[in-house]
Parts: structure tokens; C-alpha cells; sequence
């Protein structure tokens, strides 16, 4: 079997992560230009339908992934560090499998439910999301295999530079034709979207992986091993890439639709934010995992300082400039929007707590602590949804502090069980002896 699948050498932090910035920068304006014509072209109810139908299929699309994207970094890296390829092959396939019948089923359950509870509008907005949900699990799981394989491009750039060009062209062609955007036409071009998307991802893993088809059959230990790892970090994701479609659909159903239109409008600024935190986290965590993988804790605390300093500045630079141009940026949308100026800086501001914390959770999971991860989750949508039915009740202000309240609970929760981990009470610039074990006993 060939081993080229594994000589994926340490690369520089910083030339990519400029253009993964700019890639995401360029996604984040071009999102900005759909948005601003489909806040001026699409009635404001029908822009709720539209963002609860769309963030309903991402939400669905990560749970369909049933965790496995959240230990494709640690179990590939396990397997890079053993000199075991054929497992990795046979982890892909596994995974894989396990995915696409996960998502059918869920669409196809959806589908039934909202027949019976939904009304008709909201019925087909749903029906046609939900064709998207395998094509957004299975380019869920691409793209994490692509980053544990440092290929951040790849892992990236399909997503982040194909879905807001080929929506914007999709928005753009209506208006060239003289014609309102539609839901259904809008959420149609989701799916070709993604489809393109985990085409394009596929095609790149079968070169890193040539000899992954046909697929490789893993024993019922390694099966059994990899779900129960995954089971638990499920709802992970809904925290960490999809927070903004989560807080959405909850609003959705506390919110009236015009009131939840303005509310998804400053949770879609915050992601531009948002995407460069994570763009970091992602680019850290591969070197992150080998180096927990290999239990060297002082290589374990840099890479978090790394992440720190490249995150924190971007994220704070964000928020002070949201603070001051804010208005005028939301203005843009149309006068109404103005009112969302308070729920934007919330959002904003929410994402500094997770830069200055780091991918604590990312750390939990590579030390194989998935039930603590599952825990703090739970516990965090918990807060989450009280948190908003009691922010809701003040209108869409309110429920931006609701949940941006529940968002820092998960981090700052992720960030003390990452800190206990590792023993870090006290800050200390080499590794100590009680790291060194703490990192040994978990990965042996």
C-alpha cells in the first residue's frame, strides 16, 4: 500500500492562513452582496422563511455527520503517528457509509414531519432544503479529512468561495430577468451549490487517498470504536461552524419573521468574524493533534498561544469596527436594519470570548475526552434555550444577548476542562512533568 497518504510535512502557519483570509474575506463580501439585495429584493417574512429553511438544512446536515468530522483529526493523526495507512483507509469508508445513510434518513423524516405541523409555504422551503442535507454531512466530513491531511485549501476554499459566488450569481440572474428572488428558487441553488462543493472535495481525496475505492472494510472493533468516539461530539459542530444557523432556526421559533430577518442579519455579519477565528483553529489543529498524539505538551501550549495572538487581534479589531461603523453598515440593508446595531456588537463581541479562549474543545477532543464534550454541549444548549426564551420576550435585542450569553457558556466552559486537562492553572512557557503524564495517559 502506498505511503504517500501520510507524508503530509509541517507547513507554514502564516502564508496560508493569509490566504485562507483572503479567500474568506472575499466569501464574507461577496455574502454581504446577496444579502444586501435579497434584504432590498425579498419580502422580509419570506427572508425568514429563507434563513430558517437554509440554517434548518445546515443544523440537520451536521447532526447527519454523526461526529465523525470532529474525530477525523484525531483518529487520522493516531494513525499517522502508528504507520497504520490501511486503517485510515478503512476509517474514510466507514465514516463515509455511515454518513450518507444517516443523512438520507434524516431528510426523509423531516420531510414526513413538517408535512403533518407546517403550513405549506414552510412545507416546500423544507422539502427543498432538505435535498441538500446529504451534500452538506458528507462535505462536512471531506473537509475535516482534507484539513487532518493539511490541504487547507481544499478543505476550505470549495465552501467558502463557491456556495457565495454561485448564490450571488443566482441573485444576480433574477434581477438581470426582471424577477423576484424565490424561496424555492433560492434554496434550490443551495443544493447545486453543495453538490459542486463535495464533487470538487471527493475528487481531491481520491488523490490523497488513491487507493481508498474500492473501500476498505473496517473490523466491528475499529467500527465500534469510531462511533462511540463520534456519538458523543454530535452537537459539537452546531457550536463551533454552524452557531450562526443553530441561533437562528431556535429564533426562528420564538421571533416573528420580520423581527428574526433583522436578528439573521447580524448574526451573518458576525460570521465574517467568525470564519477567520475558525480558519485559524483549523489550520492549528492538524500540527495540535500530532503533538498531543505524541505527547508533547510544550509544542501543545505554543500551538494554543499561536492560535491566541493570530485570532484575538482580528477578532477585537472586528468588534471595535463594527462599534463605529455599525450603523452605516446595516443601513445598507435598509433603514429597518439599523434597528439590529446592539444584537450586531453582542455578536461580535461574543466572538472575541471565543478567540481570546482558544480551540479549547478542539483540544478535549483530541485527548479523547468526547463524553465531556458532550456534557458541556448539552448543558450549553440548555442555557442556550433558556437563555433565549427569556431574551426573546424583550424582542430581537434580547434574544441576541440570550444567545450570546449561551455561546460564551460553551466556551468558557470548554476552555476550564481544557485548562484542568492539561493542568494550566499557572501559565508556564515549557512543559511540565504533570502535562507530560496527564497528555501520555490519555493518548496510550
Amino acid at each position: 500500500m502506498s505511503f504517500r497518504v501520510f507524508k503530509s510535512s509541517d507547513s507554514q502557519l502564516f502564508p496560508k492562513s493569509a490566504l485562507i483570509f483572503g479567500a474568506r474575506i472575499t466569501a464574507a463580501i461577496t455574502m454581504l452582496a446577496v444579502q444586501v439585495v435579497l434584504a432590498r429584493t425579498v419580502a422580509g417574512p419570506d427572508l425568514g422563511v429563507y434563513f430558517f429553511a437554509a440554517s434548518f438544512a445546515s443544523m440537520l446536515g451536521v447532526l447527519s455527520a454523526v461526529g465523525y468530522p470532529n474525530i477525523a483529526n484525531r483518529f487520522l493523526a493516531q494513525y499517522r503517528v502508528e504507520d497504520r495507512p490501511s486503517n485510515a483507509l478503512a476509517f474514510l469508508a466507514s465514516a463515509g457509509c455511515t454518513v450518507l445513510i444517516a443523512s438520507f434518513t434524516t431528510a426523509a423524516l423531516t420531510i414526513a414531519v413538517a408535512g403533518v405541523l407546517a403550513d405549506k409555504t414552510t412545507f416546500l422551503a423544507i422539502m427543498v432544503a432538505m435535498i441538500s442535507v446529504p451534500m452538506m454531512a458528507m462535505s462536512m466530513l471531506f473537509g475535516s479529512v482534507l484539513n487532518a491531511e493539511k490541504n487547507f485549501l481544499w478543505a476550505s476554499l470549495p465552501e467558502f468561495l463557491l456556495r457565495p459566488f454561485f448564490l450571488l450569481a443566482a441573485v444576480l440572474s433574477f434581477l438581470v430577468l426582471d424577477l423576484a428572488p424565490s424561496v424555492l428558487a433560492l434554496l434550490s441553488t443551495l443544493f447545486a451549490t453543495y453538490a459542486v462543493i463535495t464533487f470538487v472535495q471527493w475528487r481531491r481525496i481520491k488523490i490523497l487517498f488513491p487507493e481508498i475505492w474500492p473501500l476498505k472494510v473496517s473490523t466491528h472493533r475499529e467500527a465500534r470504536c469510531w462511533r462511540s468516539a463520534a456519538a458523543p461530539l454530535i452537537t459539537m459542530s452546531l457550536f463551533t461552524n454552524l452557531f450562526a444557523d443553530l441561533a437562528i432556526v431556535l429564533s426562528g421559533l420564538l421571533l416573528e419573521p420580520g423581527e428574526l430577518a433583522l436578528l439573521a442579519v447580524a448574526l451573518k455579519l458576525s460570521v465574517i468574524a467568525g470564519f477567520l477565528i475558525q480558519a485559524i483553529h483549523q489550520m492549528v489543529l492538524p500540527d495540535l493533534t500530532d503533538r498531543i498524539a505524541r505527547s508533547d505538551a510544550g509544542a501543545v501550549q505554543n500551538h494554543l498561544a499561536q492560535a491566541r495572538k493570530l485570532a484575538l487581534p482580528i477578532s477585537l479589531t472586528a468588534t471595535l469596527g463594527v462599534v463605529v461603523l455599525g450603523p452605516s453598515i446595516l443601513s445598507i440593508f435598509g433603514p429597518s436594519y439599523v434597528s439590529a446595531y446592539i444584537a450586531l456588537i453582542v455578536f461580535f463581541a461574543s466572538q472575541s470570548v471565543r478567540a481570546l479562549l482558544g480551540p479549547c474543545m478542539q483540544v478535549l477532543v483530541a485527548a479523547g475526552r468526547q463524553k465531556q464534550v458532550m456534557l458541556i454541549t448539552v448543558y450549553s444548549v440548555l442555557v442556550l434555550v433558556l437563555a433565549s426564551i427569556i431574551g426573546s420576550s424583550f424582542g430581537g435585542t434580547g434574544a441576541a444577548i440570550g444567545l450570546s450569553f449561551g455561546y460564551c457558556f460553551w466556551c468558557l466552559a470548554g476552555w476550564i476542562k481544557a485548562r484542568d486537562l492539561m493542568g494550566t492553572s499557572r501559565s508556564s512557557s515549557t512543559p511540565s512533568s504533570r502535562q507530560a503524564r496527564v497528555l501520555a495517559r490519555l493518548v496510550n
